[in-house]
């Protein structure tokens, strides 16, 4: 279920199940909960011919909420991989439907983290882990402008790194996308700093490919108490990107982690190491039964999925003595310059932490012209 609201309604985006096929739809509704009209058929998925535990359909909007996407993945191919979305506008007329075939060259290959844009454009990553699933070695940005049938490929260049927690975020302002992602010098190693791309959407090249390795002294700074300094950001995972009007932006990271059975997990307990973005969460990944996998969109929300714990498994406090504890830490925020020049860092220092549910931990943000 998911939410689009405006000044004066909000939609309720959700699915259901009727026998063998799977409805997309949208409910008007004023702020007193009250509906304004009748449920909207956005689209179906038939001949499922077996109960969908999972979402199908993932829902996004743009940054204005004058475009809405409702989009799903069918991994029937695991050599090609198949994007059917549809675009609609704020009255949910439907502009487009693309049904769009995407390579998947390497055996680990996998889309994560879609956007679209005011334009109306779709854009989202493909990533290729190593054969342990633990480190990005491989990153391409894919984007299908509004009116197009296919996503073009751009590789985007990972010098001898490995990054870890990707993210991409679109630029309405000055139409850049920006590309960003921890990253260590060795698979499984400790995270040394940050990666970051500036793609130039209109000029459709690389504006900027750079890194910044955190210093000892922010890393002491960052770090929980008798956490080594060495591993200080390894619990730590991208909730946010801000985007400023100069083409500056500031990325804000939370330390999470949880423990079983009294063993705390690393990053590497979590596929593609964040509990942040999961494709596990929304549905079985690479060629699931399903056929299809849902993207959660990781930005804004909470880490480990819902229900689910590090491994995909469903957290439940009534099955045995397993007690899952989730921890909500320390909050690092940095700023970089257009030119991708770091300027400043900070850190909101906290400590949370519940047992067998995340759902009152964590952080949120609220943004005033001048602060945020």
């Amino acid at each position: 279920t998911d939410f689009i609201s405006y000044p004066d309604f909000f939609y309720l985006l959700y699915q259901y199940q009727q026998k063998n096929t799977v409805y997309a739809m949208a409910l008007k509704m004023d702020g007193n909960g009250n509906k304004l009209g009748n449920p909207i058929q956005l689209d179906t998925t038939n001949n499922v011919n077996y109960t969908v535990e999972n979402k199908i359909y993932t829902f996004i909007n743009s940054e204005d909420k004058q475009k809405i996407v409702a989009f799903k993945i069918s991994t029937k191919n695991d050599k090609e991989h198949v994007v059917i979305s549809l675009l609609f506008n704020k009255e949910l007329q439907q502009l487009e439907k693309v049904r769009a075939a995407i390579n998947m060259p390497e055996k680990n290959d996998f889309l994560s983290e879609f956007g679209v844009g005011n334009d109306g454009g779709i854009v989202c990553l493909r990533q290729s882990g190593t054969s342990q699933n633990d480190n990005i070695n491989k990153i391409s940005l894919l984007v299908k402008p509004l009116g197009s049938i296919n996503y073009a490929v751009n590789e985007l260049k990972i010098n001898k790194i490995y990054l870890d927690d990707t993210r991409v975020k679109i630029d309405n302002r000055n139409k850049h996308y920006l590309i960003t992602s921890f990253f260590s010098k060795i698979r499984r190693g400790n995270v040394d700093g940050l990666y970051y791309t500036l793609w130039d959407i209109d000029q459709n090249k690389e504006l900027l490919n750079a890194t910044t390795i955190f210093t000892d002294e922010y890393r002491d700074d960052v770090k929980g108490a008798d956490v080594p300094l060495k591993t200080a950001f390894n619990d730590f995972y991208l909730k946010n990107l801000i985007l400023r009007k100069d083409g500056g932006f500031m990325v804000v990271a939370e330390s999470a982690y949880v423990t079983s059975r009294g063993n705390t997990l690393n990053r590497w307990d979590y596929m593609n190491g964040s509990p942040f973005f999961n494709p596990m969460f929304g549905g079985n990944y690479f060629g699931s039964a399903y056929n299809y996998y849902s993207m959660n969109n990781a930005m804004g929300l909470y880490p480990w999925g819902s229900g689910f714990n590090s491994w995909g498994n469903f957290n439940n406090s009534n099955m045995g003595n397993n007690v899952n504890r989730y921890y909500a830490d320390n909050v690092a925020i940095i700023s970089f310059e257009p030119n991708g020049k770091m300027e400043w860092s900070n850190v909101i220092r906290k400590s949370q932490y519940d047992d067998n549910t995340d759902n009152y931990i964590g952080y949120g943000i609220v943004n005033s012209p001048f602060s945020f």
